[in-house]
């Protein structure tokens, strides 16, 4: 009787192991099931960032027509605008071309910073933004491919694009230095000609580009959004100094007019100082340049009004 009861005893013990391992592949492929489905259904949560790019060191480009180095030729500056216009009609979800800031128009290379707006995945844990499975850093090598364009260049900035920030103007003065206007003629001594034995000192820029330059004369960048405007100016005629044989004559010059300005501009900030298209310092005796449609204006700033 006890043998017969040690044997029940057993194979009911063997019946409940069995069981329980039963239980146990069936509870971990339950979970695996459930794991799977939240993975492939319910995806980490996305959010769009702003980075600014920078596309001034692209090394695999043709530079045979480029003087330097860092600057990408204009065809490639004309290849991301066009991108930009084709890329945001067809409000493409993960990448956007939301702006485009170069020193100046006009067939020559330039500095280049391209804003993207990204779709990203963040990850909490290593508080980092990840794009294609890459993480984003600033000061990184990144890629991008939009449209029938690739991008190439070093993260700047990073920005959350629930963060929007009003544009930040000033106003600066500033005067049309002659030096910066053709003929360009310059002697050994600055701004110094030689002219019938005597030296002359020019003061002003040709005429026919002042006549150009009125008051509401706007800049703007891709979006349409305003980059520089000119409020005040202020015009006087042209002198020249002719010295010959230690007599200083001033005289009027009709072909040149001196031109001083009061122009409001967009800038960013960073730590005390403004920069202009994000990367060009606005400092009293910096030369920035601006344009208005056709034409292209070097400036040397005298004051900052903040």
């Amino acid at each position: 009787m006890v043998t017969t009861l040690k044997k029940i005893l057993k194979s009911r013990l063997a019946f409940i192991k069995r069981n329980i391992f039963l239980v146990d592949i069936v509870g971990v492929s339950i979970f695996i099931v459930i794991f799977a489905i939240v993975f492939f259904c319910f995806p980490r949560p996305s959010t769009y960032v702003t980075v600014l790019l920078d596309v001034s060191k692209i090394y695999n480009l043709d530079r045979n027509e480029v003087n330097d180095l860092d600057t990408p030729p204009f065809w490639f500056i004309e290849e991301i605008r066009l991108s930009t216009l084709e890329n945001n009609k067809s409000k493409n979800d993960d990448i956007q071309i939301k702006n485009i800031y170069v020193p100046e128009n006009g067939e020559t290379n330039k500095k280049a910073l391209v804003e993207l707006q990204i779709k990203t995945i963040y990850n909490k844990q290593t508080e980092q933004y990840s794009y294609g499975g890459t993480p984003l850093l600033i000061g990184s090598y990144q890629r991008f491919r939009l449209h029938n364009i690739e991008l190439n260049g070093v993260v700047r900035e990073i920005s959350s694009s629930d963060l929007h920030q009003q544009p930040l103007y000033i106003e600066i003065n500033a005067y049309l230095e002659p030096l910066n206007y053709p003929p360009y003629i310059v002697s050994l001594e600055r701004k110094m000609t030689v002219e019938n034995n005597g030296q002359i000192l020019t003061d002003g820029i040709p005429s026919y580009i002042a006549e150009k330059i009125e008051k509401g004369l706007v800049e703007k960048d891709s979006n349409n959004e305003l980059l520089a405007e000119i409020m005040e100016i202020t015009k006087q005629p042209g002198t020249r100094k002719i010295i010959s044989n230690g007599f200083i004559t001033n005289v009027a010059d009709e072909d040149r007019q001196k031109v001083t300005l009061m122009i409001k501009i967009r800038v960013d900030k960073y730590g005390n100082n403004y920069y202009f298209l994000k990367q060009y310092p606005v400092l009293i005796g910096n030369t920035l340049f601006l344009n208005f449609y056709n034409l292209r204006l070097p400036i040397t700033i005298t004051d900052i009004n903040e």
